[in-house]
């Protein structure tokens, strides 16, 4: 079956042309098919018609209304149902309020859903994009605790094991289960009237909170010189493979000799799994001794220069994270965009679709404006590229966006505005003020600075302007308002 890439649909509500006589003419002006771009006002139903495009060409039902048109001869000739079911859509949104989708076959929602995302495909990404945008910039792996494996795993084991007859340990930990069990019968005792047990739980809390710190340094005293924090990690990835948190716990502090609960056997199976997981991280540590480690209160941390050495973080058995807590929000925001559309373009060659629709809302937001300047030619680049990785006849992609910058790398006959009466125009490599005026129909100058030019320039007819109103004057950017306002003639030592 001959493969045409889509030229329009109606779905009922809206009508959108992907191609139109002009734009036909610019035939290989991307890598891929089609970039369309849509503009508009908050309201003037960008996302709407996104979402009536992804459900009705992905809908597995008939519909009366439901009209798509491809390039074939004559182009007055619709699609079928049947051919219909050859084409996948993908959608992306990268906001928090965007709209739920229904689950289809041919329809993939890539948008984000905001939890913890670890998978060295993400990881990959990041380094790609960082090439891309010339950054220098590296993960960093982490190999750490957090004071959380004190206060949910090591404290409750602790005090649990300390019921037990023949509990011995330490007068420093002895004086912290006294302390703490003070603190905890002093909450049980809060008055019940609202604004004073607030008051009193989160001071209690912080009381709770230094009891365990104490508990927390006392502990690492006790480890191994200077391999607390390497420890105390190898603990933590221990608990994750661990259901029984008191077992972890129990074990931990009857193996390194802080407590003595005469009812305890060794727990050979922990001990193994810790052993390896602290000897391992140990290890790593040391091989990157010379990559400059930082030290961190409860962690180790190192920068990771390659996706392939993240990929090796991955396969050890060391208590290592990735972590990206240094990145801005910008670059994470293209990393996962990328990332989540390269995982729903494969999805769709595992349903054998060879013709993609991309439906992009707002790909840009988070994006400083030179990074929006560079927006489309990655996104042009990695979608050429995906195409190729697998395999697809045809990708068309359609975006929607509030960026003027972004609006400047379409020809005019590539972009529509949703707003009435706004006909996109010379949008092409055009100065940023033309577009702005032209294709979203607004001026350059906000508001603010609009209404104080206006008062000022009343006071200026009025012949009544003050110290402030000069310095408003003589900041104006904009030479031509400068001039129209107060003539340089006219100004002090012209």
């Amino acid at each position: 079956m001959q493969i045409n890439k889509l030229i329009a649909v109606k779905t009922g509500a809206n009508k959108f042309e992907f191609e139109n006589p002009e734009s036909l003419k610019w035939n290989g002006f991307f890598d891929v098919d089609t970039i369309r771009l849509i503009l508009g006002n908050n309201g003037s139903g960008k996302t709407a018609l996104l979402c009536d495009i992804a459900s009705c060409i992905s809908s597995p039902r008939s519909l009366d209304r439901r009209e798509v048109y491809d390039a074939r001869k004559p182009s007055s000739e619709k699609l079928s149902d049947q051919e219909l079911e050859n084409i996948g859509v993908i959608y992306f949104s990268p906001v928090p309020y965007r709209r739920r989708l229904p689950f289809r076959h041919r329809f993939s929602d890539a948008s984000p859903q905001f939890g913890k995302v670890e998978n060295f495909g993400r990881v990959e990404q990041f380094y790609q994009v960082a090439s891309d945008l010339a950054l220098n910039s590296r993960l960093r792996a982490e190999v750490g605790y957090e004071f959380e494996l004190f206060k949910t795993i090591l404290v409750p084991s602790l005090i649990s094991m300390s019921r037990v007859d023949g509990f011995a340990t330490d007068a420093s930990v002895m004086k912290f289960l006294s302390d703490y069990d003070k603190i905890e019968k002093r909450r049980k005792s809060v008055s019940s009237n609202y604004y004073e047990s607030e008051r009193l739980s989160s001071r209690i809390e912080g009381l709770l909170d230094t009891c365990v710190l104490r508990l927390e340094h006392h502990v690492c005293s006790k480890l191994p010189t200077d391999q607390e924090r390497v420890v105390l990690a190898a603990l933590t990835e221990v608990t994750k493979k661990v259901i029984d948190p008191h077992r972890v716990g129990r074990f931990f502090f009857n193996f390194y000799g802080l407590v003595h609960d005469p009812s305890y056997k060794k727990d050979e199976e922990l001990f193994e799994l810790l052993n390896v997981t602290y000897r391992t991280t140990r290890n790593y540590i040391s091989a990157r001794q010379e990559g400059g480690v930082r030290t961190h209160p409860r962690s180790y941390s190192f920068a990771i220069r390659s996706a392939k050495e993240a990929k090796d973080i991955k396969k050890t058995k060391a208590a290592v994270e990735v972590r990206w807590t240094d990145q801005s929000s910008g670059i994470r925001a293209l990393v996962d965009q990328f990332f989540l559309l390269r995982r729903a373009f494969a999805t769709m060659a595992r349903k054998k679709f060879n013709h993609v629709l991309v439906l992009i809302d707002e790909g840009d937001a988070y994006l400083h404006l030179e990074w929006q300047r560079k927006y489309i030619s990655l996104l042009n680049k990695f979608l050429a590229t995906v195409k190729s990785e697998f395999g697809m006849d045809i990708v068309q992609v359609v975006i929607a966006t509030h960026s003027p910058v972004i609006a400047g790398d379409f020809p005019a006959c590539m972009v529509t505005n949703l707003d009435e009466k706004i006909t996109p125009q010379n949008t092409f490599a055009a100065p940023l003020e033309d577009i702005i005026l032209n294709s979203f129909g607004t001026t350059a100058i906000g508001e603010f600075a609009a209404n104080k030019i206006n008062e000022l320039n009343e006071r200026l007819e009025r012949g009544d302007v003050s110290a402030l109103d000069m310095l408003v004057l003589e900041s104006i950017g904009d030479i031509g308002i400068k001039e129209a306002l107060y003539p340089a003639p006219e100004r002090p030592g012209q």
